[in-house]
């Protein structure tokens, strides 16, 4: 085993969350009318410019019954309020404010009001953000004994 000497913090690194990639119907058989999911976001920056603010990206299949209404709130903070009209499939993305995601304990909630009472089929719930990490490097001196009759 090598002994780590030296590491580095980088910044910016691009991470993502798969929040939920299975399909759900909005509302549900049994009349609920909204998922939520509990994540976390390790390292997430919370400061920074516009280039860094996380983003969602979302998969949405309006069903054939007139327009329907799609909320997407984030720790209490609405970033998605959309009405769609026609049954056409379509990923959208949804910018988020710094300081609304967390690296812990986050949740998302996804909601269809009654009004219009549509349904919409959700997928693919995919966060993508901006992280700080450190990277444990090896002592470029230490000495590294070769495995194999190499060159």
């Amino acid at each position: 085993m090598r002994e780590v000497a030296n590491s580095i913090f980088i910044s910016g690194l691009s991470k993502h969350r798969i929040i939920r990639a299975e399909a759900v119907r909005l509302p549900k058989d049994n009349g609920d009318r909204d998922i939520t999911e509990d994540f976390s976001a390790p390292g997430v920056s919370t400061s920074g410019g516009p280039p860094s603010r996380p983003f969602l990206s979302y998969q949405v299949k309006p069903g054939e019954q007139g327009p329907v209404r799609l909320k997407i709130s984030l720790n209490g903070t609405n970033v998605v309020d959309q009405t769609l009209s026609d049954p056409v499939g379509r990923t959208f993305n949804g910018v988020i404010e710094h300081g609304v995601l967390e690296p812990e304990g986050n949740e998302l909630r996804v909601f269809v009001p009654s009004d219009p009472p549509g349904s919409v089929v959700v997928s693919n719930l995919i966060l993508r953000y901006c992280a700080a990490e450190e990277i444990a490097l090896p002592d470029p001196d230490a000495y590294v004994p070769s495995s194999g009759s190499g060159f």
